[in-house]
């Protein structure tokens, strides 16, 4: 729910000047009289007393009038507060009034750059704000901000206070890259002149923090929008609008955080705090009537809801009219709950009028708007019009899209992250019409929504690096933020007890100051962000080659409630169709099901499920074998589960596989078909990594690890010397020299993590072009609490790229005792680590260990383990493991594979395939020696 709200512009009490000499004593007198009665006004107004404040200024006014009359300077005053008084009771048509014949006088009697004529400019464009009149209030806005620079400069409060105001103006129209930047610089100003615990620092702070919440980022906002509540209730009570906005802004994020009880409560007693009937007429209560309703909606409680909806369609219809946004809003509330009862009419009614308004009010890609969208597009599936619903869902979808991209031009990485995970929770829905409704005819839109979708984070990462290389000082920030993120590193792997807490601290900061202004020294970057379509995709195809991208969701059912299931689809493009097809494959539990067990060293499990061909294929091929008649190559993206999976190993029927049907070719993002790849200059030099010792001295016992960590960690089951390696990395270094490849071989005790790092050190930027790990690998699926032993900090991180990782010399120091060695790396290379390599030369990187293709399975951006790591370092293809592969058989594997590529001439995914079919001769029957490995492009 949005959350709007305006900045304040406080009107100051004028001072009476008078031509020295030609006064009276009487005359003194009585302007002494009159300027009492005004000074009045400001603490009555301040403690919302509106009636005594009528009373005072008719008095303040009768005097003024009558000794001096209407023309007099002193009576602009008097109309100003008319106007004041008039915007306290949200009288806002009535407020313009006064403040426009208060103006006329002052421009006559002190001119358009006077204190006196910039305040009432000020307060009249926060009541246009409040009106929802756009149109009027940003000139208003921009004038003020130019007036005040001259009279007191850039640094004052007053002009912190109009920079608010203008934040404010464009975080209603929904732009909220320019919103973040006005109320930054507002608090930049607010902060060294009146404290951070003024209430108008509070109040921009809450109004910065409602972006970030509309984006999907409540880190920390509870705690400041609990802050700028006490505040308020402490400086004005807890009846003042300020603290009634304050106190609304707390409960919707608990709303939106789905703390549903808390929100509850708090709106129950925001709405009991309005009295009377003239409290009821304003914003503050109609928008606490709505938000109340929303609850009761969410909770099934529609008897209790409808009373609420009725109330504050009709009182903002009386405050603002039928076209302002925040009608708007309420017809919105009011559609749904008739959406919810059933009455479809009522509710088609609504929900397309406050769609209308929006689209005139708003921006084109409004939360709003996108919103009213997706509330349409739920109202015609219940009401079976496919044909409309397809239509709002796919506007809602494309206009989330424009707004994905706007994002990118401000926004740090973990704040894009958060936005992409909010707006995605609706393509649920999405899907699951498709599911229902596949004459819909909006498989093409989906394939779009998830050319877009997946691995946009990493699309987005892409494009700034490669912009930020075409101009010095973005480089130098680019620079400066790699060196926080590796400090950052450096402080993530030492126990909790002597992390530099405050540093760390400090480091994030700077990080998200830094992304964010790379962002915006970007600005136009996003136009990079090449919107690839189907038909780009279908385009990049050959005769016989096929297109699928795999998808799964949560399924909702055209009631608008949530099931329990997980859903997976295909959506395939053939060279020679005329659209998409999109194909339902299974409920993810029956997936789980058949997997269960197959992981780690279980040989007979692993087996079981690559040669039994009724577990595997009628899952996941055998709905699309009529979308792959006489096809030859599938390029195809796993979504899920999938990617635990080798696709291509999957056992059909008499001993065959899917690979003896067509070729697999595994992409993160069937996208990369469609686009230019970037030029690498790769060089024939490979860094071979194996035979590593883990231990300084050799005395020192390998780890015993306990039950969690042995199912995800190692080439094989414990931290000993993996000789294999060793013939592994010698194997391959003797093929890379029949093609004169320069080769650093790094083993035994010299086999560093300093080494590693050394290749973004690199001045001449060239890092190797093949990239070859042979060792222990480790992957934590979740993050565990150890209790008092903060030894394993690589197990109870929270992101994954801490949780997984490479095992180089001499790691067996940390892992034991959970101390870095004094003077040299520690020799577990994390994801994380790996993240901050420059690699944009490595055609190859090769994972020759256990289950480096594990990681966090993320809905749209695949696996966050070591797969990302390097995708994010620039690699181009990655081989790595699904379980815990043979020691023997792995080298094996890996000397294949490079036969095939190096003196056979293949490329990477048919040497890759030729490797395979070669370990399969060997090993018919065990697809655990075979099939552990694959290969991402």
């Amino acid at each position: 729910m949005n959350m709007r709200k305006y900045c304040i512009g406080f009107i100051f009490c004028l001072t009476f000047l008078l031509n020295a000499g030609a006064q009276q004593s009487d005359s003194l007198q009585i302007i002494r009289q009159a300027d009492s009665l005004l000074r009045s006004l400001r603490p009555l107004l301040e403690g919302q007393k509106l009636d005594q404040a009528q009373v005072a200024l008719q008095r303040a006014e009768d005097i003024i009038q009558q000794s001096f009359g209407s023309e007099h300077p002193s009576f602009a005053t008097c109309l100003a507060y008319r106007g004041k008084i008039a915007q306290r009771k949200e009288a806002y048509s009535e407020a313009v009034r006064w403040y426009k014949e208060a103006m006329v006088l002052q421009e006559k009697h002190f001119g358009r750059n006077s204190p006196q004529f910039v305040i009432s400019l000020s307060t009249l464009s926060t009541i246009y704000l409040a009106m929802g009149d756009y149109f009027q209030a940003e000139p208003l806005i921009v004038e003020t901000l130019s007036i005040r620079e001259k009279l007191v400069g850039k640094k004052h409060p007053d002009y912190g206070r109009t920079l608010g105001t203008y934040g404010s103006y464009f975080f209603q129209k929904g732009n909220f890259g320019k919103a973040e930047e006005l109320y930054q610089q507002a608090l930049d100003i607010l902060g060294p002149t009146l404290g951070k615990a003024h209430p108008e620092y509070g109040f921009v702070l809450s109004n910065l923090t409602s972006i970030h919440m509309e984006n999907g980022n409540y880190e920390k906002a509870e705690a400041v929008m609990q802050s700028v509540w006490e505040i308020n209730q402490r400086v004005y009570g807890g009846k003042h609008p300020f603290s009634l906005k304050a106190m609304n802004n707390l409960a919707t994020l608990y709303q939106q955080t789905n703390n549903i009880s808390k929100a509850r409560e708090l709106y129950e007693k925001l709405v009991a705090s309005f009295s009377d009937d003239s409290e009821k007429l304003s914003e503050d209560y109609t928008r606490a009537l709505g938000n109340l309703a929303n609850v009761y909606m969410m909770q099934g409680e529609l008897a209790k809801a409808e009373s609420l909806v009725m109330e504050a369609k009709e009182t903002n219809e009386k405050l603002f009219g039928q076209r302002h946004r925040e009608y708007a809003w309420a017809i919105d509330n009011l559609g749904v709950f008739f959406t919810s009862k059933k009455a479809f009419s009522k509710a088609e009614q609504l929900l397309q009028e406050a769609l209308s308004i929006q689209e005139t009010e708003l921006e084109a890609d409004h939360p709003d708007i996108i919103l009213s969208h997706f509330h349409l597009g739920l109202l015609y599936m219940q009401m079976g019009d496919t044909k409309k619903a397809a239509y709002h869902y796919v506007q809602s979808e494309k206009l989330y899209r424009s707004r994905a991209v706007k994002i990118t031009g401000y926004a740090s990485n973990a704040e894009l992250e958060k936005f992409m995970v909010k707006f995605r929770e609706q393509s649920g829905y999405y899907m699951s019409f498709m599911q229902d409704h596949v004459e819909s005819g909006i498989q093409a839109e989906i394939y779009n929504n998830i050319l877009f979708h997946k691995g946009f984070l990493l699309n987005v990462g892409f494009q700034i690096r490669n912009k930020a290389a075409q101009d010095t000082a973005s480089a130098l920030i680019l620079s400066r933020i790699t060196q926080v993120q590796q400090q950052l590193s450096y402080q993530y792997t030492l126990p909790i007890g002597v992390r530099m807490t405050d540093k760390i601290a400090a480091w994030e900061e700077e990080e998200k100051i830094l992304q964010k202004a790379l962002a915006k020294r970007l600005i136009g970057y996003e136009a990079t962000l090449k919107q690839v379509t189907w038909q780009d995709v279908q385009a990049a195809l050959k005769p016989g080659e096929v297109a699928i991208e795999f998808i799964h969701y949560p399924y909702h059912k055209a009631n608008d409630s949530k099931t329990d299931s997980i859903c997976y689809a295909a959506v395939v493009i053939r060279k020679d169709s005329p659209a998409p097809v999109f194909r339902f494959l299974f409920e993810e539990n029956s997936l789980l099901q058949v997997l269960k067990g197959a992981s780690g060293n279980n040989y007979r499990k692993i087996n079981q499920c690559y040669t039994q061909p009724e577990l595997l294929y009628p899952l996941i091929w055998k709905p699309l074998e009529s979308d792959l008649k006489g096809v030859t190559k599938v390029y195809g993206s796993p979504s899920g589960w999938l990617h635990r999976v080798n696709m291509g190993a999957i056992a059909t029927a008499n001993q065959k596989t899917v690979s003896d049907k067509f070729q697999w070719v595994n992409l993160g993002s069937t996208r990369t078909l469609a686009l230019e790849k970037p030029a690498r200059n790769v060089p024939k030099t490979a860094k071979l990594v194996g035979g590593v010792q883990y231990s300084l001295h050799n005395a020192e016992p390998a780890p015993t690890l306990d039950a969690a960590a042995s199912d995800s960690l190692s080439r094989s089951d414990r931290w000993h010397f993996l000789p294999s390696t060793l013939q592994e990395v010698l194997t391959v270094k003797k093929v890379l020299e029949t093609k004169n490849y320069q080769i650093s071989l790094d083993t035994g005790f010299q086999a560093t993590e300093e080494l590693i790092k050394a290749i973004s050190a690199n001045k001449q930027d060239k890092s190797p072009g093949i990239l070859h790990f042979a060792t222990h690998g480790f992957f934590f699926p979740n993050a565990v609490s150890t209790g008092h032993d903060e030894k394993l900090v690589f197990k109870q991180a929270h992101h994954p790229f801490l949780r997984s990782g490479l095992i180089l010399a001499g790691a067996q120091h940390i892992w034991d005792t959970g101390i870095p060695p004094a003077n040299r790396e520690d020799g577990v290379l994390t994801s994380q680590e790996i993240s901050l390599l420059n690699l944009s030369q490595t055609q190859l990187v090769v994972l020759s260990a256990c289950e480096t293709g594990l990681g966090d399975i993320s809905d749209y951006e695949g696996v966050f383990g070591l797969q990302r790591a390097f995708k994010i370092a620039g690699a181009q293809y990655i081989i790595m493991s699904l379980w815990k592969v043979n020691d023997q058989s792995t080298a094996a594997f890996m000397g294949q594979f490079y036969h095939f590529w190096i003196e056979k001439g293949l490329e990477p995914p048919r040497a890759f395939q030729e490797a395979q079919l070669a370990l399969r001769t060997k090993y018919p029957n065990d697809p655990y020696h075979w099939a552990g490995f694959i290969l991402v492009e």
